[in-house]
């Protein structure tokens, strides 16, 4: 019994610390790519609690009057995917501005294909298009709402 117990403390104590290097990697990848980009560098110990709704939780990485990040999780515990929420879209449809940099640098960071994500941004003005997979990840692009005036593009693993 003793041994069972110390099995299962060795295996979720290395479970969370997979966890944590996750975001772990993806904060130290988006501060290297956040010089390339000239937008704030992402500081670990001023990321918010992870948060719980009904169907998913979250954490704030970096909050601001012109955008947000934020890490996804299904589970709790394990990062599923990224949402960014966009507040300055009048800089980011003429593809300017912080909120815009901030965005490049998320998907330079996943590894996404930057063309691609600007055609696909340029189908969603139009109406054409909301979502496109690339790189393992499904992006869904979507404004909330003409009042709210918010552009939402979640990035989730598939």
């Amino acid at each position: 019994m003793r041994k069972t117990i110390l099995f299962l403390s060795f295996v979720m104590t290395l479970f969370l610390a997979g966890c944590s290097s996750n975001l772990s990697d993806f904060t130290k990848d988006y501060n290297e790519n956040a010089r390339k980009y000239n937008v704030p560098e992402l500081v670990e110990k001023e990321f918010s609690e992870i948060e719980v709704d009904e169907n998913m939780s979250w954490q704030t990485l970096f909050e601001s009057q012109k955008y947000d990040i934020n890490a996804k999780y299904r589970d709790g515990k394990k990062v599923s995917g990224y949402r960014i929420v966009i507040k300055d879209l009048e800089n980011f449809i003429t593809k300017e501005g912080l909120a815009y940099n901030a965005t490049l640098t998320v998907i330079d960071t996943l590894k996404l294909d930057l063309k691609k994500f600007n055609k696909e941004f340029e189908k969603m003005l139009t109406g054409e298009a909301e979502e496109y997979t690339d790189n393992g990840y499904e992006i869904k692009i979507f404004l909330h709402g003409v009042a709210d005036n918010l552009l939402y593009i979640n990035i989730d693993k598939e």
